[in-house]
């Protein structure tokens, strides 16, 4: 299985935070960022 790679966008975008993670924590949440961003509906104010 192929790992998904973070877009370089939200590599540069949380390097402040880059720190605080191991570098392969950093890439899982990176990959979970953007699947959050891009999800289709079920956001917030999705009512339950």
């Amino acid at each position: 299985m192929i790992a998904p790679t973070p877009a370089p966008v939200l590599t540069r975008w949380f390097a402040p935070f880059a720190s605080a993670f191991t570098a392969p924590s950093l890439r899982g949440v990176l990959v979970l960022i953007a699947g959050a961003i891009l999800a289709p509906g079920g956001g917030p104010s999705r009512p339950i």
